[in-house]
């Protein structure tokens, strides 16, 4: 971000949160938003499907994770919690303040996430050729 500002490059990548007080300075513009969904801070940006430029997503996301040999009666009760946090309004708010847009979801749908993700990701990395160091 710091080159970008200088002029030193012309773009580059980063998250909302990261770039939204240089969005609100008049520093930076955003240009499209690589998600599938526009972002709730910048709902003027377009997706880059919008844009014209083909359907990509690049979303980060957080979840909350346990030893593998954890009782799902454990994961399930942890799981419980963790989404009635984020529900709450004030902790809701505070994570859309700093660029994240809860999500809860339940252990098997975690599960399938990550998994979808990683085939995701391998598939990439096979199509652009990286070998793993």
């Amino acid at each position: 971000m710091a080159d970008v500002l200088s002029g030193q490059i012309d773009m580059t990548f980063i998250d909302v949160g990261t770039g939204m007080p240089q969005f609100k300075a008049g520093k930076l513009k955003a240009l499209v938003v690589a998600s599938d969904k526009r972002s709730p801070l910048i709902p003027d940006v377009p997706t880059f499907a919008e844009a014209g430029l083909g359907a990509f997503a690049l979303d980060a996301w957080f979840v909350v994770v346990a030893p593998a040999r954890t009782p799902p009666d454990v994961i399930n009760k942890i799981g419980r919690h963790v989404s009635e946090i984020v529900a709450e309004p004030e902790a809701a708010a505070r994570l859309r303040a700093i660029s994240i847009e809860p999500e809860p979801m339940a252990p098997d749908q975690i599960r399938a996430f990550i998994k979808a993700e990683k085939e995701k990701w391998a598939m990439l990395v096979k199509a652009a050729g990286i070998d793993p160091e």
